[in-house]
């Protein structure tokens, strides 16, 4: 089951993304994500309505700047801001193990660190970890609309999942 998240930016902007740490296995991970918009024609209008075409779907990755048994801290990152919710999964690529995130706390900046059951073995600074989101920057099209938002994410064993999420336009701004 892929949980879907909604984050209102600003009245013509928000992110949404799809959390796959449900459907993935072992250290499996996402290796790429496209992500399209259709109108209700079905014509893509992702050129207009994606905020960077380039770059429209995105994950979220990074080094620890500190850890611990139950936590990796990374101080480059607002893990909040960025999508991540509690109940989501991290996964430590140095180490290979996952683990469920319990809270998002402060350690250096805000919500900075990553909470989450004891796994086998001690979090460092210095690893890798990589979160299983497929995240997108929509921008909010002709009031009235209804879009289509596509994702294709393929994983790095090579499965391939497209799911999509209807999206209404309401009043020149898009629902929270």
């Amino acid at each position: 089951m892929l949980t879907e998240i909604r984050e209102k930016e600003t009245t013509d902007k928000f992110s949404l993304g799809l959390d796959y740490s449900g459907v993935f296995r072992g250290a499996e991970r996402i290796s790429s994500a496209t992500v399209h918009v259709y109108d209700a024609n079905g014509t893509d209008q992702s050129a207009s309505m994606l905020d960077n075409i380039a770059n429209a779907a995105d994950t979220i990755s990074g080094t620890a700047t500190a850890g611990g048994p139950t936590s990796i801290t990374d101080s480059a990152k607002d893990f909040a801001a960025l999508g991540v919710e509690v109940g989501q999964y991290v996964l430590n690529t140095t180490k290979g193990w996952r683990a469920k995130i319990r809270a998002i706390t402060k350690t250096t900046n805000a919500f900075d660190t990553l909470v989450f059951d004891a796994p086998a073995s001690a979090a460092a600074a210095g690893d890798a970890y990589y979160l299983f989101l497929a995240l997108a920057k929509i921008k909010a099209g002709t009031d009235g609309s209804d879009y289509l938002i596509s994702f294709d994410v393929t994983s790095s064993s090579g499965r391939v999942f497209n799911d999509s999420i209807p999206l209404q336009v309401r009043n020149s701004a898009i629902p929270a």
